[in-house]
């Protein structure tokens, strides 16, 4: 993450692209119990301009997987 703040500082776009496969998603929240400085990273990219983006997937019958919607990414 500190490498694509870095980016947008020299003057380029980033984008850190999440893409999520539970059905029941309504947005992406990184897991802080689990990895606090992943969120700590994550907050500092975005806060320094790099775009996060998020992606609702799904499993389709022939197991292809689709893409079904963005979803709001927060980092509360």
């Amino acid at each position: 993450m500190l490498e694509l703040a870095r980016a947008v500082e020299l003057g380029y776009e980033a984008y850190v692209l999440f893409l999520v496969l539970r059905s029941r998603a309504t947005s992406f929240m990184p897991n802080t119990a689990l990895d606090p400085r992943f969120t700590e990273s994550l907050k500092y990219a975005i806060n320094h301009g790099v775009r996060a983006l998020a992606y609702k997937l799904v499993l389709t019958r022939d197991w292809a997987i689709a893409p079904v919607g963005q979803l709001d990414v927060r980092i509360d």
